[in-house]
């Protein structure tokens, strides 16, 4: 896996989707509040306090509404996710963001051809 973003075809804003075709950025508050544990995942990963790790976007849909977000197949195992989010410190912390509107950086909504 390559070292730093900059040496990435994908930036890191699209590695992470929001699990929905046609979401938006209600729907993004609404559940990051209502799920404050999803807040600081990211964080949690990085520091490696939990082994919770994000599933990929080819996963079934009821996979995808319960963690709300969801990676890229490449980093499908905990040693990748954990590397991604060291690499990324915004991405620790994106959906505490949305949650609380501060400086909020949503997510792409998933899509069809995310394969």
């Amino acid at each position: 896996m390559p070292h730093g973003e900059n040496q990435s075809t994908n930036t890191s804003n699209s590695l992470l989707r929001f699990y929905k075709l046609d979401g938006n950025v209600s729907e993004q508050i609404a559940l990051f509040t209502l799920l404050p544990g999803r807040q600081l995942r990211g964080y949690y990963i990085a520091q490696k306090i939990s082994s919770d790790i994000y599933p990929t976007w080819n996963e079934n849909s009821n996979v995808g509404e319960y963690n709300g977000v969801l990676i890229d197949p490449n980093y499908w195992y905990n040693g990748a996710q954990v590397e991604f989010f060291k690499e990324n410190l915004s991405e620790q912390f994106r959906s505490y963001y949305i949650a609380h509107q501060y400086n909020a950086n949503y997510y792409e909504n998933i899509n069809e051809n995310s394969n």
